[in-house]
């Protein structure tokens, strides 16, 4: 109705007195209804089964406020311009600052404000005219086509060729083994051993991980808060950063 009667002010009072009189099946004031065509036939879409309102009291009670309180009023409402525009500023800062999340109690507020209003006053592009105006020196910001590498390798190099002095067939045999903490592939080691026909080599690692059930029952091997276990002996272990 304000909408409509943008700059009227005998439009708006007519309208505001409408507003009551259109419910009890007063249609004098009304330029808009069906009540001016169909009479008595005509049916409310938005009161119980259609029919007019009947109750004085409430008519009074509707009569103080859109006829005498607004209507002393409508040389303003005259003056109001459509809550379109508004609403969805509102809903563009309702996006960007959720209430839910209480943006209000941090310094993001303001600068998530500035941006609805430069989306409102500027359209979706304001951040690319934001980006254009930085400046750099000491590296790259943007050039065209700079996601595009042409200057690749069209074949994977042979491997190195690695010598290895001696005959390999005389170097002695090593045999090594290791320990986890479990049997996926992200496990940590918990021993290294190895041996020779001359020399052994045996060291326990302190895991970031624990020790799953089923290896423990495999290995003997048990942890206990910062300490390593096998059948109830402490082992002596290292950090694995140390190795």
């Amino acid at each position: 109705m304000i909408d409509q009667n943008q700059g009227s002010e005998d439009g708006i009072k007519n309208g505001l007195r409408a507003i009551t009189e259109h419910m009890f099946g007063n249609h004098t004031f009304c330029n808009w209804c069906g009540g001016l065509t169909k009479g008595d036939a005509y049916k409310h879409l938005n009161l119980p089964y259609g029919k007019d309102l009947t109750s004085k009291e409430l008519k009074a009670d509707l009569k103080k406020i859109f006829q005498n309180k607004l209507l002393t009023k409508a040389n303003q409402l005259s003056k109001l311009s459509s809550s379109q525009a508004n609403e969805s500023f509102n809903n563009t800062v309702a996006f960007k600052a959720p209430k839910r999340l209480h943006y209000s109690g941090s310094a993001s507020l303001r600068y998530r404000v500035c941006s609805a209003v430069l989306q409102k006053n500027e359209g979706y592009e304001y951040m690319s005219k934001k980006l254009k105006t930085f400046t750099c020196i000491n590296f790259l910001l943007y050039i065209v086509a700079i996601s595009l590498d042409n200057d690749v390798e069209e074949e994977i190099p042979e491997p190195l060729n690695i010598r290895i002095e001696g005959d390999i067939r005389l170097s002695p045999l090593i045999v090594f083994d290791l320990e986890t903490t479990s049997l996926s592939r992200t496990s940590d080691i918990v021993q290294i051993a190895a041996c020779s026909e001359v020399k052994k080599f045996n060291t326990y690692v302190f895991p970031n991980k624990p020790m799953s059930p089923e290896e423990s029952a495999i290995t003997g091997i048990t942890m206990k808060e910062t300490k390593c276990f096998t059948t109830k002996k402490e082992l002596c272990t290292k950090a694995s950063f140390k190795l």
